[in-house]
């Protein structure tokens, strides 16, 4: 395994692991919305309540007992890397050669153990996600094991997208196979940086030329939905090089394309394992140049994160997923929801498998929701919708979680959440002023 590569300009992503979501109003939002977050956040920031060991067992299995209504995603999660990118904030366990087989069976028996509860078998997937880490890692017999038995045993609906989240390093032809075989309908590259020394100085194996005879390979079959991920803000990555990294993204047939901020945690938790290696000043400035240079490539806006250009691509699990939807997980780390509350799956490995192939639901801790949200000009109002500006979508990741937190709490006005297209609404407390804040997050606490 490669060593993490440091930077001049690194830093953690968040001193304390922990956000404080609260906007302050600017004339310029992507740059100094949350320029003072840090000053007095340990104090006021209202900590998670996280309930492990015989609490975390009971309130999985009352979750578990409950039958599911709204929308539901499932994630199948790979926990294996060859590499260790820079400012990677989820990796688990290096990957070692024969424990394809292993994992496969593992997951195929969690898989079976949670079918019998109320929550598993209510309303139908809509999307199944195999992700991690890195499920290229896999033999492609196992692959198409994996997915020939979620589509068994899993409640996914006639329409469900199937999302295979795919390294460039080692993703041969026989995986494509396997994948597509399995009934993959979406394909997601996190490519990172087309510029060979970016790559490197990231983490990645392969150099630029490879990226792109293998994402030329994978459009060749016409089979499924192919898009990339692309960073912001990688060790060396210049305005010039985002530049390039988007109009080369551009000039290939892709249906659809995921900009992100490098070092930017998908979940709060893993905050203190990431950290930045470019400035603010840098980071805005490339999220602006892909709102200026994307529309006249033929991309569309989809969702906070994503563009798309073609009618094939949907990206429904990263849509539902990061809106108020269930996520039924499996796999050693995997991250779920049931009901607003947050779960994990036992991350160690060992201890992992030791309780799968003895029968137990490996559940290390559930989280329960915690309130409260306050923007400032990051959001554009039109009736009952609220919707993410521009700045917004730059600082997404910080508005997400708290605006979940709500619809578990409150029921008001209509909110479009992040990630979600403009086509969905979802229930949830409208913008309270900054008078009413302190007294509702009273309420709410003494509620629960």
């Amino acid at each position: 395994m490669s060593e993490v590569v440091s930077h001049p300009l690194a830093r953690p992503t968040s001193d304390n692991a922990s956000f404080d979501w609260r906007a302050s109003p600017s004339s310029d939002p992507r740059r100094t919305a949350f320029a003072n977050a840090a000053e007095g956040s340990s104090s006021e920031v209202i900590p998670a309540e996280v309930l492990t060991g015989a609490a975390a067992d009971e309130e999985i299995e009352n979750l578990l007992d409950r039958t599911r209504r709204g929308k539901a995603v499932a994630e199948i999660h790979v926990p294996f890397c060859e590499t260790r990118c820079e400012g990677c904030g989820c990796w688990q366990n290096d990957y070692r050669e024969l424990e394809s087989s292993r994992y496969a069976d593992a997951v195929v028996r969690e898989m079976r153990l949670w079918s019998g509860e109320h929550a598993q078998s209510g309303t139908p997937i809509q999307a199944l996600r195999i992700g991690g880490g890195n499920p290229t890692a896999l033999e492609p017999v196992d692959i198409l094991r994996i997915l020939s038995n979620a589509r068994r045993i899993l409640p996914l609906a006639n329409d469900c997208e199937i999302e295979f989240d795919a390294r460039v390093h080692h993703f041969t032809e026989e995986k494509m196979e396997a994948a597509l075989a399995g009934g993959v309908t979406r394909f997601l590259l996190p490519v990172r940086s087309f510029n060979t020394a970016v790559r490197r100085a990231a983490g990645r194996v392969e150099d630029a030329h490879a990226v792109v005879k293998t994402l030329e390979r994978l459009l060749s079959y016409d089979e499924a939905s192919v898009a990339i991920e692309l960073n912001y803000g990688l060790p060396g990555q210049s305005l010039e090089v985002w530049e390039s990294d988007l109009r080369t993204a551009s000039s290939m047939n892709l249906d659809g394309l995921t900009l992100r901020a490098a070092g930017e945690p998908e979940f709060p938790a893993e905050a203190e394992k990431t950290f930045r290696a470019a400035s603010d000043e840098l980071l805005a400035s490339e999220h602006a140049l892909a709102f200026e240079l994307l529309p006249g490539e033929g991309w569309e806006v989809r969702s906070a994160l994503g563009w798309g250009r073609s009618e094939r691509e949907r990206s429904l699990y990263r849509s539902l997923a990061m809106g108020d939807a269930d996520r039924l997980v499996f796999g050693s780390g995997a991250r779920g929801r049931l009901f607003g509350r947050e779960y994990l799956i036992e991350p160690e490995l060992d201890k992992w498998l030791g309780a799968v192939y003895s029968g137990r639901r490996a559940v290390r801790e559930v989280t329960l929701p915690k309130p409260y949200w306050r923007a400032a000009g990051l959001v554009s109002g039109r009736g009952d919708w609220i919707r993410l500006t521009e700045a917004g979508s730059f600082h997404q990741f910080r508005l997400a979680g708290a605006v979940r937190s709500y619809v578990e709490n409150m029921t008001s006005e209509l909110v479009e959440l992040p990630y979600v297209s403009s086509v969905r609404q979802f229930p949830t407390v409208p913008l309270m002023a900054e008078s009413d804040w302190r007294s509702a997050e009273a309420s709410l606490a003494a509620a629960s």
